[in-house]
């Protein structure tokens, strides 16, 4: 069997020959290289420099036209407010004498307050006075026409306010006075003592409380002859 195999490996070499040494690991011959094109720079176009855009003027908003709304009118059965006189004449009703008197020392108070420059003066005087007008459901915003808050901040103010309309109310009833005077003689005789045209703003306490105290037994005196306050009280 082994001299068949060999027999046969000598019969194939036979045929097939040796490879030449010349072939033998011989190298390929490199294929040369054809020359690539050296890409050429491709010139730079100016890039233009972008414009600023120009900003369109804004106008600004016009602002809207308030619509004027309509002031809430009471009803017919609201309660309206009382006026500064209709109080003091309601006072001068239920009290005539006392309440003279007693504006003509609210008023002395003010004067002295006025000079000292003394706040709490001041608002002590409005305290005072807005109790009296308590005495028939009235108030000081009634005296000064809205609604008020004494402060420190505000009392010299609000009292210089209310100073005005008593010194009107006092002169007021003077007036009233004078011109029944000279329907009653006797009563005109029995203070011819005193001048009563004053300006009560510009005199001195003692003077003011004198011009007050004629002036109240006149009241006095004329409810006693007229039966009543009616014929002053009609004037104010």
């Amino acid at each position: 069997m082994k001299i068949a195999i060999v027999f046969l490996l000598v019969s194939l070499n036979c045929c097939l020959g040796t490879v030449p040494a010349d072939k033998k690991d011989v190298p390929n011959a490199p294929v040369p290289k054809e020359p690539q094109p050296v890409p050429k720079p491709v010139p730079k176009v100016p890039q233009e420099e972008p414009r600023p855009v120009p900003k369109v003027p804004q106008q600004n908003p016009q602002p809207v036209p308030k619509v004027p709304q309509p002031v809430p009118q009471p009803g017919p059965n609201a309660p309206q407010p009382v006026s500064k006189i209709a109080c003091l004449v309601t006072l001068l009703k239920n009290d005539a004498p006392l309440l003279l008197e007693k504006l003509g020392t609210l008023l002395c108070n003010y004067k002295v307050a006025q000079q000292e420059q003394n706040i709490a003066l001041f608002m002590d005087f409005l305290n005072q006075v807005n109790s009296v007008l308590k005495k028939v459901g009235c108030s000081l915003n009634n005296i000064i026409g809205r609604k008020v808050v004494i402060t420190s901040q505000n009392a010299e103010q609000l009292a210089d306010q209310v100073a005005i309309v008593l010194f009107q109310f006092v002169e007021d009833i003077i007036s009233r006075v004078m011109k029944i005077l000279e329907d009653l003689p006797i009563i005109r005789d029995f203070v011819n003592d005193v001048p009563l045209t004053q300006d009560l703003r510009n005199v001195a306490c003692g003077v003011m409380e004198h011009v007050i105290a004629k002036v109240t037994k006149i009241l006095v005196l004329v409810a006693d002859i007229t039966g009543g306050l009616t014929k002053i009280i009609e004037g104010l």
